[in-house]
């Protein structure tokens, strides 16, 4: 499996813990080795989650300012541990963070196509925009799957 689709495994079962959960403070076992890529993509992606989902909310602002600085912080160690296996970290962190910010879409659209008390009309909107960034997902895991060959060729 290349690092592309561990991101998206990564992401969902994320955003899955999160679901079952929905606590902004919610900090489950990472089940990630202390230090590596998977491991940060992991804390990162749940807190990006909390702040997506509770971000507009009064009552957790100062949580989620918080939560942002954290998230900072972790993007910056995620850039750092990629640079001892390639030369163009910040590039690759770019498509993580775009392949992240896609998977969050779906994640929430998804969570619309489920509701329960929506029109028949919205969710076939919501549908058509989830296959738009199905679509994307896949185009962009693609593009970073040909961008880790290429580095790899430059080894």
């Amino acid at each position: 499996m290349d690092f592309a689709e561990k991101c998206n495994r990564i992401f969902w079962n994320t955003e899955q813990m999160f679901r079952s959960n929905d606590d902004i403070d919610f900090k489950p076992v990472n089940p990630f080795d202390d230090g590596s890529a998977e491991n940060i993509l992991f804390e990162r992606h749940l807190i990006e989650t909390a702040i997506r989902l509770h971000g507009n909310e009064a009552s957790y602002s100062a949580r989620i300012k918080e939560l942002k600085a954290e998230c900072g912080a972790l993007t910056e160690a995620l850039e750092r541990c990629l640079a001892k296996e390639c030369n163009e970290a910040a590039l690759v962190v770019a498509a993580i963070d775009r392949l992240s910010a896609v998977a969050l879409d779906i994640f929430v659209t998804d969570c619309e196509v489920r509701r329960g008390d929506a029109s028949p009309e919205y969710v076939e909107e919501c549908r058509g925009k989830l296959r738009n960034l199905l679509g994307e997902r896949e185009r962009l895991t693609a593009e970073m799957t040909a961008l880790e060959e290429e580095y790899r060729k430059k080894k």
